[in-house]
C-alpha cells in the first residue's frame, strides 16, 4: 500500500492517524502534508523500508510518531 500526496485532503484538523498493519511500503514527501493539525502519527507494523527526507517536517504539532515492527534499517 501507498499514500499519495491529495490522500488527506481537507483533513487538517485531524489530530490522530493510526496506520497499523497496512502494509505501507514506503512514505513520500508530502504524503501527509495536510494534515498540520495531527498530533500522534502510528504507523507501526507496515513493511516500511524507506522514508523520504522531510517526509514529517510540514507536521508542526506531530509530537508522537510510532514506527516500530518495520523494515527500516537506518
Amino acid at each position: 500500500m501507498m499514500i499519495g500526496a491529495g490522500s488527506f485532503s481537507g483533513l487538517a484538523q485531524l489530530k490522530r492517524l493510526e496506520f497499523s498493519s497496512n502494509q505501507i511500503t514506503n512514505i513520500k514527501l508530502g504524503d501527509f502534508s495536510e494534515l498540520t493539525g495531527l498530533t500522534k502519527l502510528d504507523l507501526y507494523s507496515n513493511q516500511i523500508t524507506s522514508i523520504e527526507s522531510g517526509s514529517f517536517s510540514g507536521l508542526p504539532n506531530l509530537y508522537r510518531l510510532r514506527l516500530f515492527y518495520n523494515c527500516l534499517d537506518t
